[in-house]
């Protein structure tokens, strides 16, 4: 009995799942701040596999642009399934960030985090029009863009979050109201294979 219990309880979150529409953090976001077409990208559901460790596309570090892996192990892989393996490592990627980030509000004021934040998103910003200049159609070149418009819309989000005051920022980190928390809920379907 415990075994179809067990089994009927996965069944019933699993189509609970499927039953449920859940939207891009991103779905009803707006802002001054940022070209509209990096918004509608940084909407853009993905999906991931765990995999081969992936080489960087630089976009987590200054000046934010993307740079195309030397050594890569795509040509082993189905395309599909390189863009889910860099879309898998950019998840990481951007959860590790927001993790970062929630721990300089713990230790700074957060006047200093939002300045920074400010610097880092102008930075960015710039960054995704070059690349979007730039952009040779490759699967690394469409991963490295969505994803910095997804970084850019984190950014200005939990900015927003933090202008209203480091309680309000600590409140709705607990919750898993910051936008970067809700991604896992919202876009990612993970591959079972």
């Amino acid at each position: 009995m415990g075994g179809q219990a067990t089994r009927a309880a996965y069944d019933h979150r699993s189509y609970m799942r499927r039953r449920t529409i859940q939207r891009s953090p991103f779905y009803c976001f707006h802002s001054l701040d940022i070209p509209i077409p990096i918004i509608e990208m940084a909407r853009r559901p993905f999906r991931t596999r765990y995999g081969v460790e992936i080489p960087s596309l630089r976009i987590w570090e200054p000046p934010y642009i993307f740079e195309k892996p030397q050594e890569c192990r795509k040509d082993e892989l189905k395309e599909e399934e390189w863009r889910e393996m860099l879309n898998f490592q950019q998840f990481e990627n951007i959860i590790e960030a927001g993790r970062e980030r929630a721990i300089q509000v713990e230790e700074e004021s957060g006047e200093i985090v939002a300045e920074g934040m400010q610097k880092e998103i102008a930075e960015r910003i710039r960054a995704w029009e070059e690349m979007k200049k730039d952009d040779d159609g490759s699967v690394e070149a469409t991963v490295a863009l969505e994803w910095s418009a997804k970084i850019i819309c984190v950014l200005v989000m939990d900015k927003e979050v933090m202008q209203r005051g480091k309680d309000d920022y600590k409140w709705a980190q607990r919750e898993g109201l910051l936008p970067w928390m809700r991604i896992p809920y919202s876009h990612v379907l993970v591959d079972a294979d």
